[in-house]
């Protein structure tokens, strides 16, 4: 049985929860199915989506393979037109294949429709650009680097734990939430 939210919990981490499900696109009955390890028909469609764009991104880049050989091929072989021909050719279709692979890894996401768990500490870090003066805003979970709105930054609590919420293959987070509301019941909560 989960255990009502008190009022120091609405006070203090219900608004932090509103706006890492802003940040990444959940509402209450994903967080839920996410709790029970599982994937909702909405986050199925976002990493849908998402493939397309694998999809669309290996096509485009072994097509430029192809060109940067065909290219190559039709002029004299010299040991630049060599090496400019292997070094855009092999490029381009690495890069196919990295879109392949991720491709690959969000269908079995897809497949499976399962979520995993993991309790960590949240790192908040800046990136200040010396040339533009833009500072942009990051998360890092579990070693893994985010860049997120200002207002998601602002309203991370550092020194507390949080839950993932990720799939297994692509290692996509779909949901957080702080760790001290995983016990509590959502009833009072909007989104």
């Amino acid at each position: 049985m989960l255990t009502p939210l008190s009022e120091a919990d609405l006070i203090t981490y219900v608004p932090v929860l509103r706006t890492l499900s802003r940040a990444y696109h959940f509402d209450k009955a994903a967080l839920l199915a996410n709790r029970d390890g599982r994937l909702t028909n909405a986050q199925t469609w976002r990493v849908r989506a998402q493939s397309i764009g694998d999809v669309i991104g290996a096509v485009i880049l072994a097509t430029l393979a192809l060109v940067f050989v065909a290219f190559g091929l039709q002029r004299p072989v010299t040991a630049g037109t060599l090496a400019f021909t292997l070094f855009a050719a092999t490029l381009c279709g690495g890069l196919a294949w990295a879109c392949k692979d991720s491709y690959r890894r969000k269908t079995a996401d897809i497949r499976d429709g399962q979520v995993g768990a993991a309790d960590v500490r949240v790192g908040l870090f800046q990136l200040r650009s010396s040339r533009t003066g833009v500072t942009q805003y990051g998360l890092t979970f579990d070693g893994v680097d985010q860049i997120v709105s200002k207002a998601t930054y602002d309203a991370v609590i550092e020194t507390i734990d949080y839950r993932v919420y990720r799939l297994p293959h692509s290692r996509r987070i779909v949901a957080v939430e702080p760790k001290l509301l995983v016990e509590r019941s959502l009833d009072d909560v909007t989104f």
